[in-house]
């Protein structure tokens, strides 16, 4: 679609003399009531809230937050903005229950742990992402996260029972508007967004929007770079007041050092810098591409019905070169490697169709949803290994790592997956509301590895239901419970080529979730506060056989169970705020060689985030804005094998301070670990921990025109 341009990097310096924030656009309602959130808070003043208090992500349908017998926690684009995140990963740090996963060697959102649980499945706008090896959603095109904690299989289908992730991208509004923003920073960080609106006809039912993002950074680690091109064009139309129409597509290009971090030493961190590299500089960067086109069609039957008709098509590849970590000589300090070469290609073609009605019998009210889905994928995994050249950890020499390296697996993947499913929100009374709801998921699927000459057809049938109770004790308090299945067949990119002995596919693993809790909406509204009682199993996880330690069996459960709370919005118009707390506890409670009570790898039993801001709206210190947040961590198994290495603990604290230039200009700071704590964010085992940035900055300035 795009290709990178000689003098790239100067690009966004350029812009970032221009500049302007997304996050400056208002809450213009968009024509889809469900791609988007319905009914956000108004903004204030000058600022927006940070409470959303309905969204279509929970349900698929238009529901206020407390009525959903669910933690649904969605993170605004202010939220965004004010942190100056570039992609949604930083939305999640102020999420209670969510902890950092596996991030593929810096190249994606590979995997998120949500309530103590690894989850591999999301979506965006409601179609299925992250199915094989997705970017990274840009920030430049992101109207809000949602996060929704517990299963979410009766509405998404295939999927983990710790919780889901949905990004809504932005949409048209009825203005011409232009925001341009120029970010620069630490370590070489430029950055520049285009976010243009364009009302293209006179009666405004034909809108346009374009957004923009041109990246490149280097890294506090040695020999680590990356560059990313984004755009992404949406058209909306109302034909008329029944029918609605919008088409979008992407385009993202990311370009990154694969790096999976330092090692520890015989258990132990900080023997080496937390910025020494240990892959090869002449490897350089793997590709990253993504291109999807997507459509959504409304049309209103009558004032109680609704038909609605979505489109998804995308494509993505994957390629380049990358020395990693094997073995190391605690004695010596010597570390052997391997090299190797991804070359991944992948597509799928996604279909919805659902109908939406309200009814009535008598007083009870009954909103249904009737659902259809089908998903067509493919995928292509050539994947070449071999050793490479050792690096003294102490004294690293470069330059080794020459090797071409051989096939190891040649992997192809072909799948159809058929869904129906069926809800009912009934509002029994003012006081009482019942939600249920089930998804039937028909799998086929052929993988087989090329390279060994080895295959496993499978065809799974999956059946998720949902039933949850809310009591409101007040409009604004509600007490709720409920339960909630889910399953995700085991072969797929995450977990390779997994068969039994005998060759025959593994039984999908099944989930149960059962949570209970209190909702309110606090400080006239303005505030919404969650806090739940959480109790996941996940069974039919792969163990090891204790017999032939080669091959893997069935006979694996784990549990994760605890409690987080949840709050986000404007305590005073001024006064905006989005964290909480979680205590998690997550272990193995079934497993052939790992010990029953094994901690879960990256799950730390207590986090606790929080990010406010205080904007001054009126005297001497309008315009002004200050504000930051801080994460605190306990203890984290460091990998899946109970070797006993915990990362630390560790909490950092970062700063915010924008002043308002002019009604549509706007400069922004924002230091980040104020205190220059070392920590660790994450681990996939001794020879791969992921080291958290040290002390920096980057500076924003926007213009809106």
């Amino acid at each position: 679609m795009f290709t990178a341009k000689p003098g790239l990097k100067a690009l966004p310096a350029l812009l970032s003399l221009l500049a302007g924030s997304a996050g400056a656009q208002d809450g213009s309602p968009t024509l889809l009531p469900t791609l988007s959130v319905q009914g956000a808070a108004p903004r204030e003043a000058s600022g927006e809230s940070y409470q959303v208090t309905r969204s279509s992500s929970a349900t698929k349908t238009d529901t206020p937050l407390i009525d959903v017998p669910q933690t649904a926690i969605p993170v605004s684009k202010q939220v965004l903005e004010d942190t100056g995140a570039t992609t949604v990963e930083t939305a999640l740090d102020y999420v209670a229950g969510v902890a950092k996963g596996n991030n593929f060697g810096g190249l994606n959102l590979y995997e998120m742990n949500l309530r103590g649980l690894k989850t591999v499945n999301s979506a965006k706008n409601g179609f299925p992402a992250n199915r094989r090896y997705d970017g990274t959603a840009d920030a430049a095109n992101t109207e809000q996260v949602d996060v929704l904690l517990g299963p979410a299989a009766s509405m998404y289908g295939r999927g983990d029972p710790g919780g889901f992730v949905n990004v809504v991208t932005k949409k048209p509004f009825d203005e011409n508007r232009t925001t341009l923003q120029g970010m620069t920073g630490s370590y070489d960080l430029y950055r520049g967004t285009l976010d243009s609106n364009v009302v293209l006809n006179e009666d405004k039912s034909l809108l346009a929007r374009f957004n923009l993002a041109l990246e490149s950074r280097d890294s506090f680690r040695d020999h680590v770079d990356s560059e990313r091109r984004f755009f992404a064009p949406v058209v909306s139309w109302q034909a008329n007041d029944r029918t609605r129409l919008v088409l979008e597509a992407e385009a993202l290009e990311d370009e990154r050092v694969f790096d999976r971090g330092v090692v520890t030493v015989n258990g132990q961190f900080g023997a080496v810098p937390i910025t020494r590299f240990f892959g090869e500089p002449n490897d350089g960067r793997i590709k990253n591409d993504n291109y999807s086109m997507s459509g959504r069609l409304e049309h209103d039957i009558g004032d109680d019905w609704t038909l609605r008709a979505g489109l998804l098509s995308k494509t993505g590849s994957m390629y380049g070169f990358a020395t990693e970590a094997n073995t190391l000589n605690a004695a010596t300090g010597v570390l052997t490697r391997r090299r190797a070469l991804r070359d991944f290609n992948w597509n799928s073609h996604t279909a919805q169709l659902e109908a939406l009605g309200h009814l009535e019998s008598g007083s009870v009210k009954h909103t249904l949803l009737a659902g259809f889905e089908y998903e067509r994928a493919h995928a292509s995994e050539h994947f070449y290994r071999s050793t490479a050249g050792s690096i003294n950890i102490y004294n690293p020499v470069y330059g080794q790592s020459n090797v071409t390296p051989s096939i190891f697996s040649d992997l192809r993947d072909v799948s159809d997956t058929y869904a129906v499913y069926l809800q009912d929100q009934i509002e029994l009374s003012e006081s009482w509301q019942l939600l249920l709801g089930a998804r039937a998921d028909w799998l086929e699927q052929e993988f087989e590895d090329r390279a060994t000459n080895r295959s496993a057809p499978q065809s799974r049938r999956g059946f998720s239901p949902r039933a949850g109770l809310t009591y409101k004790l007040t409009p604004e308090v509600a007490l709720y419970g409920s339960a909630a299945r889910s399953f995700r067949p085991v072969m797929d990119s995450h977990t390779g080529f997994s068969t039994t002995a005998d060759g025959k596919p593994f039984k999908p693993e099944i989930g149960l979730g059962y949570e209970t809790g209190v909702k309110a909406e606090l400080f006239d509204k303005r505030v919404n506060v969650t806090a739940a009682l959480f109790h996941i199993t996940k069974q039919n996880v792969l163990a090891t056989n204790p017999a032939d330690n080669t091959q893997q069996i069935q006979a694996g459960e784990v549990r994760s169970q605890g409690f987080d709370l949840n709050i986000s919005g404007a305590i005073t118009p001024e006064w905006r705020v989005i964290g909480g707390y979680a205590y998690t506890d997550a272990e193995v409670t079934e497993d052939t060689t790992l010990p029953i009570g094994a901690r879960l790898q990256n799950i730390p039993m207590h986090s606790f985030g929080l990010w406010t801001v205080y904007e001054f709206q009126s005297g001497m210190l309008k315009r002004l804005g200050f504000g930051g947040g801080i994460n605190a961590v306990s203890d984290r198994a460091v990998s899946a094998t109970n070797d006993g290495i915990l990362m630390p603990s560790y909490y950092k604290v970062d700063l915010l301070g924008f002043y308002k230039l002019t009604d549509s200009a706007k400069l922004s700071l924002n230091i980040y670990n104020l205190f220059d704590k070392e920590y660790y964010e994450r681990g996939f085992g001794a020879l791969r921990v992921v080291p958290g940035q040290p002390l920096s900055a980057t500076a924003t300035l926007s213009v809106t025109f």
